[in-house]
């Protein structure tokens, strides 16, 4: 069976791995991020993840990797393995020089966008299919996932659930070498979950572009065709296509079992609320975030990251709207199942965006990318049918549109050099979140410029006055600055919130010794 799968895989590789097109967005990708290769450590998350954990991020690890949390300390609820093991290799190559990390990111980068084009392009033009992987190639809001070390894990998530995607379109549409179409999807699947915990919510997806391909073909059949003996055969295709529905669910929710059986392992002792209680708060909360879809909607067009007002914001969600009617108007090829299919997946995609976030000051452009790829592939089909209006007109805009990316991509990518110009780019596009402010305190603290660490994390309590480790840093930098009363003030506070934290504990021993020796 493995030698059968092996030749396959070749067979596969020989048919559809167009070299032209590779070694096009090779160059695309290479020129516009090469620079990235001379970034040095950003510090947000990659100090956390990669610089203290070089004794950790080994190859021969690996089992430890898959049975701990992500950033492997108390209280951590994340499980990503495979991205842990993607950083652990590249700490074999390369220990602490960032070179060999940014050499990763824009190779499965480019594979990502490669993988984007395959589903463009199956029963698609493969023009048009290169055209708008290419415009996902050089988007603004995708800087991060290639500049940003730690955040290869969006393009990894995309990478693995395009082909996923890809491999289950394969399944449902050919009648060959069925087999192993669906084995590739749901190793791919699989993969994915180890990848980023939002990924459990592709089955959602899957089931319901399932629905969507099979009741398309019904339809194509009994339309082109008015003979019973085709409308009977076509009876019986609908119970075996049930009972092949039926088995596709079995096997993603136990790829979801699997998934969550290793993540119950990692995060064993640590203390969980009942299902329950944690589904009325995921609902309180992703009430209190559909305004982020507003955003999100209009960055599909508009790679505005600046924080704007509510005016604006509905401004520009209102132009790309209309953008979008424009479009579907425009063309003869109006499938409103894709459509609807597209914008849910769109919608769902972002509702653990939504639960993580119990604020809106945190904003993650580069969590664009997997909807992204999900609208465009709508913009593919309206695009490439003969029948579109005006189509010199809209080649046109389409290179403006690639140009007019590259060049704010080409541009914002400075904003990554080193972690001064990181931490002063993110505290740009996010002023009211609480992790930038108090990353960067903590960065100015190591610095020596304590008046301005201070002000960050004041500003971090302000915006978040339930977490203790606001508190236990700013009462830290106190003591560097021999402030011991204030120190000792926000020290208590801290150890009112958690009262359990081995670091606040021993900073309030630390302290109290200090008051008994003067």
């Amino acid at each position: 069976m493995t030698a059968n799968i092996i030749k396959n895989i070749k067979i596969f590789i020989k048919n559809h791995f167009n070299i032209t097109v590779f070694l096009a967005l090779a160059v695309v990708v290479f020129s516009l991020y090469g620079k990235t290769l001379f970034y040095d450590w950003q510090y947000l998350d990659d100090d956390v993840l990669i610089l203290d954990k070089q004794d950790y991020l080994k190859l021969s690890n690996i089992k430890n990797i898959f049975s701990d949390t992500f950033f492997n300390t108390p209280g951590d609820s994340g499980y990503r393995p495979l991205l842990n093991v993607s950083f652990a290799a590249d700490r074999t190559f390369s220990g602490l020089n960032p070179l060999g990390y940014h050499i990763t990111n824009i190779l499965i980068f480019l594979f990502t966008i490669f993988s984007v084009y395959l589903l463009y392009s199956y029963k698609n033009n493969k023009s048009w299919a290169f055209v708008f992987a290419l415009i996902i190639g050089v988007n603004p809001m995708l800087c991060a996932t290639v500049a940003r070390v730690v955040d290869r894990s969006d393009s990894l998530l995309t990478l693995f659930s395009v082909l996923s995607f890809y491999f289950l379109f394969r399944y449902v549409e050919e009648k060959n070498r069925r087999i192993f179409y669906l084995f590739l999807h749901l190793f791919l699947f699989l993969s994915v979950l180890f990848i980023k915990e939002v990924s459990v919510v592709l089955p959602v997806i899957f089931l319901v572009f399932y629905v969507f391909k099979k009741s398309g073909n019904r339809q194509r059949q009994t339309k082109n065709s008015g003979c019973p003996a085709v409308n009977y055969l076509n009876s019986c295709n609908t119970k075996k296509e049930y009972l092949e529905f039926l088995s596709l669910c079995f096997l993603w929710a136990l790829c979801v079992i699997v998934f969550l059986l290793f993540r119950k392992s990692a995060l064993n002792g640590l203390y969980q609320t009942s299902m329950l209680t944690v589904f009325v708060e995921y609902l309180k909360i992703i009430s209190g975030n559909l305004t982020v879809l507003i955003k999100y909607f209009y960055n599909l067009i508009f790679p505005v990251t600046d924080k704007l007002d509510t005016v604006y914001d509905i401004s520009f969600f209102i132009i790309t709207f209309l953008i979008f009617m424009l479009i579907f108007i425009n063309t003869k090829y109006k499938n409103i199942k894709l459509i609807l299919f597209a914008v849910f997946s769109f919608i769902i995609l972002f509702i653990p965006t939504m639960i993580m976030n119990n604020h809106m000051h945190s904003y993650f452009q580069n969590r664009i990318f997997l909807p992204m790829v999900c609208m465009y592939y709508v913009l593919v089909n309206c695009f490439e049918k003969e029948n579109f209006s005006f189509k010199k007109a809209v080649v046109c805009v389409l290179i403006f549109i690639i140009i007019f990316y590259s060049s704010i991509t080409y541009f914002r990518l400075n904003r990554y050099q080193n972690r001064w110009t990181a931490f002063y780019g993110e505290l740009k596009d996010t002023p009211d979140s609480p992790y930038i402010n108090a990353k960067f305190g903590m960065l100015l603290a190591d610095a020596g410029l304590f008046e301005q660490a201070e002000q960050r994390l004041l500003t971090a309590i302000k915006l978040e006055p339930y977490n203790y480790n606001h508190y236990n840093n700013l009462g830290s930098i106190y003591i560097k600055t021999r402030r011991y009363k204030e120190a000792e003030k926000y020290f208590l506070t801290a150890y009112q919130l958690n009262p359990y934290d081995e670091n606040i504990n021993y900073n309030i021993t630390s302290l109290k010794n200090y008051f008994k020796n003067l």
